[in-house]
């Protein structure tokens, strides 16, 4: 890829979104091939008492290189579920 953007002649810029798109891409692929049952989203403002940032961290997945395990808590209907699950 840097080859042919530098044949190109395109800019940092360009090339960056280039690697990115090519990530993004990926991605998606890898995704697909899960084959998970549904692809999902979660809004926080329908359940406030979460943790937003807490949760955008555990999504990073450092938790995981780090061999810790992680456990949500809480009454039925509050989304542990839903949170656990890829999306």
């Amino acid at each position: 890829m840097a080859a042919a953007c530098s044949r190109d002649r395109l800019d940092y810029a360009a090339f960056l979104l280039q690697l990115v798109e090519r990530e993004r891409r990926a991605a998606e692929r890898r995704i697909k091939y899960a084959r998970f049952p549904v692809l999902k989203t979660f809004s926080f403002e329908s359940q406030p008492s979460i943790n937003e940032a807490l949760v955008r961290e555990l999504m990073r997945g450092e938790y995981v290189d780090q061999r810790e395990n992680v456990l949500l808590l809480g009454n039925a209907g509050t989304g542990k579920t839903h949170l656990a699950t890829p999306w």
